[in-house]
């Protein structure tokens, strides 16, 4: 029966994630396409099309998955039918990513955006439900297509081109998407169990399907604003940032500060300074040999993903007239510093 068959993923972003999530897709027996951008960033010409996985503790035992490697500009010549995407930008790319296949997504699509931060996720979803003239005039289908966000705490990198590390397991957390509803009030669980019970179940990556996804952005938000700029300020891998009272005390401080901003600005969430400290020092602990995406990016002179982190959190504080003393000399200082 074809609902048995494995699916065809398409995958925006051949980064870390979007590679281990391209390996572990494969292992599955899915077929996966990695869609770039142009062969100025990947020489296609001289790529095998082979993705390479190993594991930050065996790192003899590699395994070599075929994949295909498309640009975007074949994929809308081919007029390919998209059913299956997975987003794995930056989150200030996410958006400009997706735009160019929404003509291909079929009306049923799942996209599943894996980009941190805040302040994206209602424009993607917009932009899938927005249905053009052209389109409500090829087909009477309704748009159902679904945003599927992924709360990830897995690290990886990239030692080179299309060859990916798994530098940390965590676990992945995966809800649909509704703008502005923290809990879905119908079963979006179970409504997504047929995808969990396919080829998400055979994962090697830890995943969940969740019902309450938009409380897991927030939280690992909180956390990203406060590993990632600080590894790229102290230049020190995630779990250096705790290992002297100098560095603890910022964190500590940087912890209150968002805390106090969520209790100030009528999130939709409630937490307390212990309670970030706590999930912060969990995963810089449980990937404490990577290096921040953050810090990476500085390193590499690219743009540094603050408008989403830290700078969302800035312009909340901002509009309730809320300090945030500590955020704004981390993002000034970095964002000279990327200069």
């Amino acid at each position: 029966m074809d609902q048995f068959k494995p699916k065809h993923w398409y995958i925006i972003g051949a980064g870390a994630i979007g590679c281990l999530w391209a390996c572990a897709l494969r292992q599955t027996g899915c077929k996966v396409t990695l869609l770039v951008k142009s062969q100025s960033s990947h020489d296609l010409t001289t790529c095998d099309r082979t993705l390479e996985y190993s594991t930050l503790f065996d790192d003899k035992a590699k395994q070599r998955f075929t994949v295909e490697i498309l640009e975007h500009k074949q994929l809308c010549r081919e007029d390919r039918i998209i059913s299956n995407l997975i987003i794995a930008t930056k989150s200030q790319d996410a958006l400009a990513a997706l735009n160019p296949t929404l003509s291909q997504l079929s009306h049923s699509a799942k996209v599943l955006c894996l980009s941190n931060g805040l302040g994206i996720h209602q424009a993607l979803l917009a932009a899938l439900q927005c249905q053009s003239e052209g389109e409500s005039e090829r087909s009477n289908e309704k748009n159902g297509r679904q945003l599927l966000q992924g709360v990830s705490s897995d690290g990886a990198r990239l030692d080179q081109p299309f060859k990916v590390k798994h530098t940390g397991k965590g676990h992945t957390y995966i809800g649909l998407y509704k703008a502005d509803k923290l809990s879905a009030a119908d079963s979006s669980v179970q409504a997504l169990q047929p995808l969990a019970g396919l080829e998400l179940a055979n994962l090697f990556l830890n995943t969940s399907i969740v019902n309450d996804i938009e409380e897991r952005i927030w939280h690992k938000a909180l956390v990203n604003c406060v590993i990632n700029p600080l590894t790229a300020f102290y230049q020190c891998t995630n779990g250096g940032l705790f290992i002297n009272a100098e560095r603890q005390e910022k964190v500590h401080a940087l912890c209150e500060e968002l805390a106090n901003i969520i209790k100030q600005t009528q999130c939709p969430i409630s937490t307390t300074t212990a309670q970030i400290i706590s999930d912060t020092k969990t995963i810089a602990l449980l990937t404490e040999k990577n290096t921040s995406s953050m810090l990476t990016d500085l390193k590499n002179g690219r743009a540094l993903e603050l408008e989403h982190l830290n700078q969302y959190f800035i312009q909340r504080a901002e509009q309730y007239a809320v300090p945030c003393p500590i955020n704004l000399d981390l993002v000034n200082t970095l964002t000279k510093a990327s200069k």
